[in-house]
């Protein structure tokens, strides 16, 4: 062999190694970057951090009511599902369609707060202030409101089925198309409070007080009004079927059509 010949040669040779060794590299780290065919779980040069460490705390988030900045930063983001503000104070604050399920907001006060299409799903509004608030299109699908003061709020078609009212102010509220199934407004002020158009089917609603109160085209089907005093109630195209009439005033005289034998 000459020497022109060998050193082509030598070339040839070196580039099918080199190939040879590329071609490994390439199967090495194919191996490692990407999963086997068999189903199992890729492995990765670079470690993955655990997902699960960094689940997020289902520990209920908290604030004292002075504390301006934690509270500032729970309610951002549309609200605080699940997260305790009890005593803080959102007076004048603008909450539209916040999310407050679940959250512990006894004692709060929202007076003239904006919380149109805010949800409240069982939270705990014990004692809570909505004076003069717009609650309009909110959902209180089971809260407790006992004790709450929502005097002159706007509840308009406001859900609230199966939420507690009791001892609750809802005088000169405007509760027109309110969904009330269910409700319980035991000893609830409901005085010049309009109630037009409200759903207030099967609702507790003894021992309220009705002075002055509009039910005009309410719908009080299957509702006990035992010992009420409706005689200033504007009961107008209300639907009473099925209601329970005993010791009960009304305009036109006491009606006991009901009483238990």
């Amino acid at each position: 062999m000459s020497l022109f010949e060998f050193k082509k040669f030598n070339r040839w040779a070196g580039a099918v190694l080199s190939a040879g060794l590329l071609l490994i590299v390439l199967n090495i780290f194919g191996d490692v970057l990407f999963s086997v065919q068999d189903g199992s779980s890729p492995a990765y040069l670079v470690e993955i951090p655990n997902q699960t460490k960094t689940t997020k705390s289902s520990q209920r988030q908290s604030v004292t009511a002075d504390d301006d900045t934690s509270l500032n930063l729970l309610i951002t983001e549309k609200g605080c599902a699940g997260c305790d503000l009890s005593g803080a104070d959102l007076t004048d604050r603008n909450l539209i369609a916040h999310d407050f399920r679940g959250a512990e907001l006894s004692q709060v006060n929202f007076t003239n707060a904006n919380l149109w299409r805010a949800n409240f799903t069982e939270a705990n509004l014990q004692g809570a202030i909505f004076t003069g608030a717009n609650l309009r299109d909110s959902i209180l699908n089971g809260a407790n409101l006992t004790g709450a003061t929502l005097t002159a709020a706007n509840l308009k078609y406001v859900s609230a089925k199966g939420t507690v009212f009791k001892g609750a102010k809802l005088n000169k509220a405007n509760l027109l198309h309110a969904d009330l199934r269910s409700a319980l407004l035991d000893t609830a002020d409901l005085s010049q409070a309009f109630l037009g158009h409200a759903n207030l089917q099967n609702a507790g609603i003894s021992g309220v007080t009705t002075k002055g109160t509009s039910l005009q085209e309410a719908n009080l089907q299957d509702t006990d009004l035992t010992d009420l005093d409706l005689t200033s109630v504007d009961l107008r195209n209300a639907k009473l079927l099925g209601s329970i009439f005993c010791r009960t005033k009304t305009a036109w005289g006491e009606v006991n059509d009901n009483c238990a034998e």
